[in-house]
């Protein structure tokens, strides 16, 4: 029989402050989207137009414009949608865009 674990008292339970999340959401976004065409854009327009800061300022207000409102609505749902229901829509989602892919790349 599995027992879990009892949690002491004085243990100091931590919760996430809106800072860290913060952080954690910018930091993995910028991971995940590292190399891809959006910044190689970035890249070409600073060096075409020589205003670095002007043109990262400005691709990454657009980012953020873009993906900031993604986030709070993802939450709002995550929040209000049973979770397994929601990878199951997904995988089916990925499921049909893998098939037809699959369908186009073999009908040429």
């Amino acid at each position: 029989m599995l027992i879990p674990d009892e949690v002491d008292d004085d243990e100091v339970t931590t919760t996430r402050s809106l800072h860290s999340v913060f952080l954690l959401s910018f930091v993995t976004f910028f991971i995940a989207e590292m190399g891809d065409k959006t910044q190689i854009a970035t890249l070409a327009l600073a060096a075409e137009y020589q205003l670095f800061w002007a043109v990262v300022l400005g691709t990454t207000l657009g980012m953020v414009l873009v993906n900031g409102p993604t986030v709070f609505i993802g939450n709002k749902f995550s929040q209000k949608l049973p979770m397994h229901w929601l990878h199951r829509a997904c995988a089916a989602v990925f499921l049909v865009l893998g098939c037809l892919a699959l369908i186009r790349a073999i009908s040429g």
